[in-house]
């Protein structure tokens, strides 16, 4: 008798790779569609390599019930005297009914469902355990390895001293601030850019990763000075708030694990998407979008999409804000299943929110 494991392939992979890791199975038979194929394919090919487990694969339609149900009596035929688990967390729910209705008349067959929280669900036994979960592998289940990110603990403590003299910049006259800085952004071979308005000018010397604030405010003229390793990367598009967002989610007892500035590419390695922050939460990921503000509808349509795409239906999506969102955003987050915080509302509130969250299933 063979222990065999029949897993349903529907448009989320991950609950069918680990229903396969938590049983250990002799031999896997996939049960797919053409628009599950690749999928399907995908993590034979990473259960070989992982766990040297062979694979077979039954191509099914999703909505013909007398193919559905010829090939399921098939299955059931050819398996009838092995040890079969069979994972129903994906693929179709005809594809259920049939394979339910079917191996529940053998004796040593079991019924498994993996949720969106790690736990494996036997049906037949009314046992549940919990699996290792690795966020790497989550990315490769959906076709987006992340190779392209930035660690927290590259950055220094004088990059983080740096953050705080930018929010005292930024106060002393946020309009000044944003001429300046944007300007020098935009050409990266210029190293000084000026406000001819108020005569205030923004000096960058390369050689000492050093730059210069000359802030005229209504006839008072104050100098500043910001110098870091990364003071280019935190100075220009908000960086320093990224990084600063980063240090409070790392002090959440469920953060294992930071990246910052996660680039995934296509094929051909060009830049598809990126992703503010990303926290590994040891049970699933969490995707980070920081926003001094949130001007545009459609940055959050970009944000939910990609939230979908490269982290799948269990993955969260959470918008950090430095000031309170516009009613028009907060309705489309909302309407979006997106959670949103203003940073300005302390730590507290940002655990509470954030512990809320994490344990809520996606419908």
């Amino acid at each position: 008798m063979s222990k065999i494991h029949i897993t349903l392939v529907g448009g989320q992979p991950a609950p069918v790779y680990y229903g396969i890791k938590a049983i250990q199975p002799e031999k896997v038979v996939f049960i797919y569609s053409n628009e599950s194929k690749k999928s399907a394919e995908q993590i034979a090919k990473l259960i070989k390599s992982e766990f040297s487990i062979q694979s077979e694969m039954r191509l099914f339609s999703p909505t013909d019930v007398n193919d559905i149900k010829n090939k399921c009596m098939k299955c059931f035929s050819h398996y009838r005297n092995d040890e079969v688990s069979i994972n129903i967390s994906s693929g179709t729910k005809a594809w259920t009914f049939f394979f339910v209705s079917e191996f529940s008349k053998m004796a040593h067959a079991s019924f498994i469902y993996v949720d969106q929280n790690n736990n494996v669900f036997d049906y037949t036994t009314g046992n549940t355990t919990t699996f290792d979960f690795n966020i790497e592998t989550l990315f490769c289940l959906y076709g987006n390895p992340l190779v392209n990110y930035v660690k927290l603990e590259t950055y220094s403590q004088k990059d983080f001293d740096a953050i705080i003299t930018i929010e005292k910049i930024r106060r002393y006259d946020y309009d000044i601030f944003n001429t300046l800085v944007g300007e020098l952004n935009k050409h990266s071979d210029k190293i000084i850019s000026e406000d001819l308005k108020t005569l205030s000018s923004l000096k960058w010397d390369k050689a000492n990763k050093t730059f210069y604030f000359d802030i005229n405010k209504k006839g008072s003229r104050s100098k500043f000075q910001l110098s870091s390793p990364k003071i280019r990367e935190l100075l220009f598009n908000s960086g320093w708030f990224e990084v600063k967002t980063a240090l409070m989610l790392s002090e959440w007892d469920k953060c294992k694990q930071l990246y910052l500035n996660c680039i995934f590419k296509d094929k051909n390695k060009s830049r598809k998407n990126e992703i503010d922050i990303i926290v590994d939460t040891g049970i699933k990921p969490l995707f980070v979008e920081c926003k001094t503000q949130i001007f545009s509808p459609t940055d959050i349509d970009k944000f939910k999409n990609a939230v979908q795409v490269y982290g799948g239906k269990g993955s969260k999506a959470f918008i950090i804000t430095e000031t309170p969102l516009t009613d028009i955003a907060k309705e489309k987050c909302n309407d979006s299943g997106i959670t949103t915080y203003c940073i300005k509302n302390g730590k507290k509130e940002l655990v509470e929110t954030l512990n809320q969250i994490i344990n809520t299933i996606e419908k």
